[in-house]
């Protein structure tokens, strides 16, 4: 893999592969993350009888039989491991395109395994290193396999740009099989990065004003301008003291030369969006690692999403909506 200057934490998920690491089971067990997983028949007491509840089972380590899950599957519930998603992510280490880099569960329960991605596949935009993330819930919401771009400069992450290379499964019928035919088909990822090499210079090529920027803003965040008054379209009453901080972080993000925006294009509101995003999700108390699983899986995502929807719009009318 070419030498390049690249992230020491995941956002905020320290890297824990050494660069030499070839095997990504070796960083699952290093990381007490190689464990089966169990499911347990739940029981319940009636009448001092401990009987067995039909259809309902808890979800265990097969090592020491700790819970991974606060839910209960049924019969139907097919498993999979850190080490199912580890022996097919290996694909990617073998072929050359990607190493080991960190494996990890999210403070929400998600086992996550990371992979950094060659930065020959940066070709062009060097500011950039590349994630692959293989992420399973267990007990709920399926297993999934992601793209996650991380803007070097100002320590930015990036989910939104990579929304169709993505896939999502869910814990039935041969789950393991399913999660092995959708990596093979994931590999094309070379045409993922120049497809999103390719957007991204589209948005540092269009010019944005202040005014647009704020009315973009405005579009994702649900409020207007009414004279000098910054309005809650939903409540129609001024709007509240966190969405005008909002506003006004993803205003000022929009230029910050020593974080790489410079306040003139969509590539810069964009940035000013996923800054906040990044850095400043829930105010200075929410730790860096909540943000991240925010970005990966919750409301961060949903609202970067949004951000490039209104880009889509602004880039093909002109028009901010």
């Amino acid at each position: 893999m070419t030498t390049a200057t690249i992230p020491t934490t995941f956002m905020g998920y320290k890297a824990n592969a050494d660069e030499n690491m070839t095997s990504i089971r070796d960083l699952v067990a290093e990381n007490d993350m190689d464990y089966g997983v169990d499911k347990v028949q739940s029981t319940y007491d009636w009448d001092g009888v401990s009987r067995k509840a039909d259809n309902e089972f808890h979800l265990c380590r097969s090592d020491n039989g700790e819970n991974l899950s606060n839910q209960t599957v049924t019969k139907t519930y097919k498993t999979l491991t850190p080490n199912d998603i580890a022996d097919d992510f290996q694909w990617f280490v073998d072929q050359g395109y990607a190493r080991p880099f960190s494996a990890f569960t999210t403070s929400t329960g998600v086992e996550t395994i990371a992979l950094l991605l060659d930065p020959d596949l940066f070709q062009g935009i060097n500011d950039f290193a590349g994630f692959i993330l293989g992420q399973n819930r267990q007990g709920q919401k399926g297993a999934k396999g992601q793209l996650f771009l991380y803007r070097k400069i100002c320590a930015n992450g990036m989910m939104g740009w990579a929304r169709q290379a993505g896939f999502s499964i869910a814990h039935r019928g041969n789950v393991k099989q399913k999660f092995t035919d959708h990596t093979r088909e994931w590999a094309r990822m070379e045409k993922t990065f120049r497809d999103m090499n390719q957007r991204m210079t589209e948005l540092s090529g269009i010019p944005m004003t202040y005014e647009q920027f704020a009315a973009a803003t405005d579009a994702l965040h649900g409020t207007r301008v009414e004279g000098d008054t910054i309005i809650d379209v939903k409540t129609h009453d001024k709007a509240s003291t966190r969405k005008l901080n909002i506003r006004d972080t993803i205003l000022e993000a929009t230029h910050m030369p020593l974080m790489g925006t410079h306040g003139s294009t969509a590539a810069d509101w964009y940035n000013g969006v996923t800054w906040r995003l990044s850095h400043l999700l829930e105010g200075s108390s929410r730790s860096q690692t909540a943000q991240t699983d925010s970005l990966l899986n919750g409301s961060g995502r949903t609202e970067e999403l949004r951000a490039l929807d209104i880009l889509d719009r602004f880039t093909l009318t002109g028009a901010v909506s």
